[in-house]
């Protein structure tokens, strides 16, 4: 946690929101105030593919582009620049390498402590889902905003 005393940065960057402390408007409410006025916040994070689903466990908070930068600009800011999956490299790539890097992370702690085999394979098996739903759903993005004078 950052001490409330803190002085505002000219730039804050906030990387995964999610929904950790709540809404986009509830989010950018708290981060906002360790950003000086007329400052900058980066945000990365992620908005739901249009006809994306949210009916996997833990991603029903993910809303549209519009609803998220609808939140993010809620206290006045202006989004000043976007850029886009696609605009970088590609989600479905990533997620792969991810996955693939994550079971084999897995199978190397499995021979080590067989023991926990089961559940170190059904972990790695969960993410590749995980994040195939992630590719296949949302969009990876990074938000520039101007903070408000007020």
């Amino acid at each position: 946690a950052v001490p409330d005393d803190t002085s505002p940065a000219d730039l804050g960057i906030f990387a995964a929101l999610g929904d950790v402390l709540g809404s986009p408007a509830d989010t950018m409410r708290v981060i906002r105030r360790y950003v000086r006025p007329g400052g900058h916040l980066l945000v990365s994070d992620v908005f739901l593919r249009d006809g994306g689903s949210v009916t996997f466990p833990g991603f029903e908070h993910y809303r549209s582009r519009a609803e998220t930068v609808s939140g993010l600009t809620a206290w006045g800011d202006v989004l000043v620049s976007e850029l886009l999956e696609g605009e970088a490299e590609s989600d479905a790539e990533e997620g792969d390498e991810d996955a693939a890097a994550i079971h084999r992370r897995a199978v190397e702690l499995a021979r080590r402590h067989p023991d926990h085999r089961e559940q170190l394979l059904a972990f790695a098996a969960h993410q590749a889902v995980a994040n195939a739903h992630i590719a296949a759903n949302l969009v990876d993005v990074v938000w520039v905003l101007r903070r408000s004078e007020t």
